[in-house]
Order: C-alpha cells, then sequence, then structure tokens
C-alpha cells in the first residue's frame, strides 16, 4: 500500500508544518476544517507544492461556502 502517517492529537498548524518540514509529503489529507480555522498553514502547504484534500462538515450551501 501507499505509505501513509497519521497526526492525531495536533492542533491543524502545528500538524502541517511538522508534516511539511519532516516528512515532504505529496498530498496532506485534513478532516473536519471549519471557519474558524486559520487558512495560513493551508496556503503554505500549497506554496510549497503540497496537494491538499480537505474536508468541512455543512448544514446547507450557505455554511459550505463559509468554509
Amino acid at each position: 500500500g501507499l505509505p501513509i502517517d497519521f497526526f492525531v492529537g495536533y492542533p491543524k498548524y502545528s500538524a502541517l508544518e511538522m508534516a511539511i518540514v519532516n516528512m515532504s509529503p505529496d498530498i496532506i489529507v485534513c478532516d473536519e476544517i471549519g471557519i474558524n480555522d486559520d487558512s495560513q498553514p493551508f496556503i503554505e502547504c500549497k506554496n510549497c507544492g503540497v496537494e491538499l484534500i480537505l474536508t468541512a462538515h455543512a448544514k446547507n450551501r450557505k455554511d459550505y461556502k463559509k468554509c
């Protein structure tokens, strides 16, 4: 299978930063991003050439667009 590493129990910013610096990933999957999540870590990932797969929970399209 594919080599997959999991970061559990870390704030998203810390996990993303550690992954970029130490692992040079091609793709990062991040579950449950929300309105209050700072977008800067995701921008940094894209600037480093890392592809992102992000999920967000929403009640409807209006809530989804806020993410």
